[in-house]
């Protein structure tokens, strides 16, 4: 919350307002501990075979799956199986950077309001349908990555009961059932591999450690020497009385 914190209190200190390269200058500032990620970014699964292909997108799409597989295993019994797809959905509204993505985004999640209440996995369901769709539609596109090409996931490779109809582009060529063990599995929590964010995050801890260590030891020279200084000027009193 860092990075946010400081964003608002500097444009709280622009209340006549600001330019967007002004507002893009703060966007873009670094503090310790807390940042957006750039260009420089370096994925793992979603790494494309170009810098231009998949990253952020793909990132995204795979989170919103782990957030709908998340709420049905951690979730309670009576769970609001709109909640996340609702908050997923604002979010591509009001803060994904591409408008016709969005605008698209919007078209094929018109009827996300009318999921089945009684079906637990009716988010987890409805999710990996809208995402084929627009694989779908995306397919052979210009921002497909050659080496990743866009098809209906999960591929038989992966899970070799899913499709009823090899090479069907028709969500309803799967088997739900299945399909639903095997998102389950793909995207519990089990899958996350947790280790490159651990060992970045015991780095930050030990450069802060180290960080205070020197500063207190800076500080601790700073007194010592402020004492001397005070102890000779005392003394030069004495001597010159």
């Amino acid at each position: 919350m860092a990075y946010f914190q400081q964003l608002l209190l500097n444009v709280n200190k622009k209340p006549l307002g600001f330019s967007g390269s002004q507002f893009r200058d703060m966007v873009d500032m670094k503090i310790s501990n807390a940042y957006l990620p750039n260009d420089h970014v370096q994925y793992q699964h979603c790494a494309g075979s170009a810098p231009q292909y998949r990253g952020y997108p793909c990132a995204l799409w795979l989170l919103f799956h782990t957030l709908t597989v998340s709420q049905y295993q951690v979730g309670s019994q009576q769970i609001n199986v709109t909640e996340v797809p609702l908050a997923i959905k604002n979010y591509i509204k009001y803060f994904f950077g591409c408008k016709q993505c969005s605008d698209n985004f919007m078209k094929e999640t018109i009827n996300i309001s009318q999921l089945d209440s009684q079906n637990k996995h009716q988010a987890i369901i409805y999710l990996w349908k809208v995402h084929n769709n627009v694989n779908k539609r995306l397919q052979g596109q210009i921002s497909e990555d050659p080496k990743h090409p866009k098809v209906q996931f999960p591929n038989r490779y992966l899970c070799t009961t899913c499709k009823s109809i090899n090479n069907s582009q028709n969500n309803d060529d799967y088997d739900i059932s299945k399909t639903i063990d095997f998102l389950l599995d793909y995207y519990s929590r089990k899958n996350i591999d947790i280790s490159l964010i651990s060992n970045k995050s015991r780095r930050v801890e030990e450069l802060s450690s180290e960080q205070e260590r020197l500063v207190s030891t800076a500080e601790y020279k700073a007194v010592k020497l402020q004492r001397v200084a005070y102890k000779n000027e005392n003394l030069q009193h004495v001597e010159y009385r």
